[in-house]
């Protein structure tokens, strides 16, 4: 699924000073199903993922592994940042901390 207008994760981006891919390119749904050529073609430069989300593939590694993932700009600088929760509530940056917090909690490779 990828994030689009109303998701929760494009105010949190726009908090960040980022630019949504979801949204930029094209998505007009809350959440869509998405493709590997469209992952490819919106080309995020970091993926945001709800913790419970990112552990239930396996984490970093196992998100690597997802069909088009790695031939994003995310991907080939295994840009991912977690955030806790499980719910696109959780998203919305409700304190001014919350953006920077998340801002800083970029994940290599192989330490989820």
């Amino acid at each position: 699924m990828i994030g689009g207008p109303g998701s929760g994760a494009d105010s949190l981006i726009d908090a960040l000073g980022a630019v949504d891919a979801g949204t930029a390119s094209g998505i007009t749904q809350q959440f869509a199903p998405i493709t590997s050529e469209a992952l490819i073609a919106a080309a995020p430069d970091v993926l945001l993922m709800m913790t419970g989300g990112l552990d239930s593939i396996g984490g970093v590694e196992g998100l690597e592994k997802i069909p088009g993932i790695a031939q994003t700009p995310a991907g080939k600088e295994s840009a991912c940042r977690r955030h806790g929760g499980r719910g696109a509530a959780q998203l919305r940056p409700q304190h001014g901390s919350r953006p920077r917090r998340i801002g800083r909690r970029r994940l290599p490779a192989g330490n989820p």
